[in-house]
């Protein structure tokens, strides 16, 4: 039997999802000490055997339709908030349309079923791993009950572990802590994810917006907003545990507010419904999230699901205005986590940009794309044509091309007025780096493009626009065995269901998945030749840019090989550089990251790819090259 604590009102609690993601652990690691990978059946049997006191636990079960993969919530409530989670705001094609999600308010539902059904599937197991993730569980303890009424608790969910599963989290009464808001539980949060600091650092899975907020949803799918702050910094017997708690900022009554990507800003989209306006388009406003002041001024609003996390680039959200304001049906702008806009504002001495006063006026492109190495497509409302700001928002390349996409690797795809089938590729300053005489170009690298030329034939070009692949009709490029394992794994995706965009998918990645394999074979080439002569790599020199990773190194047999000097003393080191430097800080094209020599072993050094040899005792030795 499980302990009453691990259920609350039919469903898990919070302690006992904790103790369910510590039960499923084991098996797993049981699993793998048993070797039973291979062995569905005895992985079957484990977990019926280690599970079994939770076999009559209810889950909610969402079957997806021709797939044999499911989703699985742990609560009805859990079901709800991730359902309304999925009928979001989307954006259509290139640009930032935003549309309202088919039946946004007709939410579906899952399965009823039991937590030993669930066991007896093999997709059921899987799903089940998936949501028991260590970033969405909170590792409850009894220790985190100390002094917490749990039985008269409720949960919430977050989204901001930045991961496709909720955390739930246990709202509660607790002593000597208040809710916030009148009648208010606080939130519990457990002793394991550690204490805030003072610059708001904290070691949870949860990501936090500025004043340490973090964003929560209740059991009928409206967004809050909670405070965290440090309970007791003092150790037993002095405080039963120290722990964060959250006070409510803002009740459970927004049905937008945010998102996991859009972490640590000073600015967050909220709204109190969601409906499109009259141009047919999601809006709300940006909220501070201490106070729920509204920060955008009077005639603009917030396209609803356009604050975008990529790489390292947090963007702010998209404003547009407010239908009827302004002397365009439709103009945008696009704003930092701070709800500042980008205007071509100056910078400042310490690298920040200017805080300028900004209104509907300063609101100027139709379409604007996603920052890209710091470059942003716009669309002028005036002309519909394309160019580019900066990351300020400054006017960078004027608009005129008929459609433009976002910028990598240096260069990005145009297509000019009048030239409805061809492309071309710029760089930063507007030049043409290859003429629009391109059905299509996709820049995998910066030494591979993939092109598809006037005859509607598919290869590779280098940077210059040299063919490095013969171009051939996309049918030829599907016989070749990767391209056929590639549509293998097309037909299971539930992304991805047009054949068409498959196929040419398909010929894109094989024709750059080729070109990568002849370059590694190149490079391994080289290393032999230098060997057998008894030569410098100087054979290497321009076959690696900035492009180039560790794994490409290691692939190539290069990361790790024993290499001499051949000036001066004749040092011997490797070919590896110690963390915490990167790649980056090394000229790859004309030089080798060494490390490992007697003049400086700590640290690593750029020597010219001429004036190197390989070090032939121990070449092929597999543990010399770790």
């Amino acid at each position: 039997m499980l302990p009453s604590a691990y259920l609350h009102q039919g469903s898990l609690s919070a302690w006992g999802i904790a103790e369910l993601a510590r039960t499923v652990a084991q098996c797993a690691a049981d699993i793998r000490h048993n070797n039973l990978g291979d062995d569905p059946a005895a992985q079957q049997a484990l977990y019926a055997q280690q599970l079994a006191p939770w076999h009559a636990v209810p889950v909610w079960v969402e079957h997806r339709q021709g797939q044999d993969r499911c989703t699985v919530f742990l609560s009805e409530g859990e079901m709800l908030c991730a359902m309304r989670r999925m009928h979001k705001p989307r954006r259509e094609g290139a640009a930032h349309v935003l549309v309202p999600a088919p039946a946004w308010q007709a939410v579906g539902g899952g399965e009823r079923s039991t937590l030993g059904a669930l066991l007896a599937l093999a997709a059921g197991r899987a799903a089940l791993c998936s949501r028991l993730d260590e970033r969405c569980v909170a590792p409850y303890t009894a220790a985190d009950f100390a002094g917490v009424d749990a039985a008269r608790g409720h949960l919430v969910w977050s989204w901001d572990n930045g991961w496709i599963h909720p955390t739930a989290l246990l709202c509660a009464p607790m002593a000597g802590v208040d809710g916030g808001l009148a009648g208010a539980l606080s939130l519990c949060l457990p002793a394991a994810w550690g204490k805030l600091h003072q610059h708001g650092n904290w070691y949870g899975e949860l990501h936090l917006h500025h004043g340490q907020v973090l964003v929560v949803c209740d059991a009928s799918g409206q967004y809050g907003l909670m405070g965290l702050r440090q309970v007791s910094d003092e150790p037993p017997p002095v405080a039963p545990v120290a722990r964060v708690a959250g006070q409510w900022l803002q009740p459970c009554e927004w049905a937008w507010l945010a998102e996991a990507e859009s972490s640590g800003g000073s600015a967050i989209e909220a709204a109190r419904t969601v409906e499109p306006d009259a141009r047919g388009e999601l809006v709300g406003d940006l909220i501070d999230p201490l106070s729920g002041r509204r920060v955008n001024p009077q005639g603009v609003k917030a396209l609803l699901g356009t604050s975008h996390y990529s790489g390292t680039n947090y963007d702010g959200s998209l404003m547009v205005n407010e239908a009827g304001q302004g002397a365009h049906t439709r103009v945008l702008g696009r704003v930092t986590r701070q709800g500042m806009l980008l205007c071509g504002q100056a910078v400042t001495d310490d690298g920040m940009l200017q805080d300028v006063p900004w209104g509907l006026q300063d609101l100027r492109w139709l379409e604007m794309g996603e920052k890209r190495e710091r470059m942003i497509a716009v669309r002028d409302p005036g002309t519909g044509l394309w160019g580019y700001v900066d990351d300020r928002g400054a006017l960078a390349i004027a608009p005129q091309y008929a459609d433009a996409w976002g910028f990598g690797h240096g260069a990005a795809v145009v297509q000019p007025v009048g030239e409805a089938a061809c492309v071309g590729l710029i760089d930063k300053a507007g030049q043409w780096l290859l003429p629009p005489v391109w059905r299509a170009l996709v820049r995998e690298s910066r030494r591979v493009i993939v092109a598809q030329d006037a005859q509607g034939q598919w290869g590779a070009l280098d940077g210059q626009g040299a063919a490095t692949m013969p171009f051939q009709p996309a049918a030829a490029w599907l016989e070749h065995p990767q391209a056929r394992q590639r549509l293998a794994g097309y037909a299971g995706s539930q992304w991805i269901t047009d054949p068409q965009e498959q196929q040419r998918r398909t010929v894109i990645e094989t024709i750059a998945a080729l070109w990568k394999m002849g370059w590694r074979e190149r490079i391994r080439t080289a290393v032999q030749a230098a060997l057998g002569a008894g030569g410098s790599l100087a054979g290497l020199q321009g076959l690696f840019d900035g492009d180039t990773s560790e794994r490409d190194l290691r692939a190539c047999g290069v990361w790790g090989l024993p290499v001499t000097l051949l000036r001066g003393v004749g040092e011997s080191g490797r070919i590896a550089c110690y963390y915490p430097v990167g790649l980056s800080t090394f000229g790859l094209a004309v030089e080798a990251p060494v490390s490992g020599l007697p003049s400086h072993p700590e640290a690593s050094i750029g020597i010219s790819w001429r004036d190197l040899t390989v070090t032939p005792r121990s070449l092929h030795a597999d543990d010399e090259r770790a």
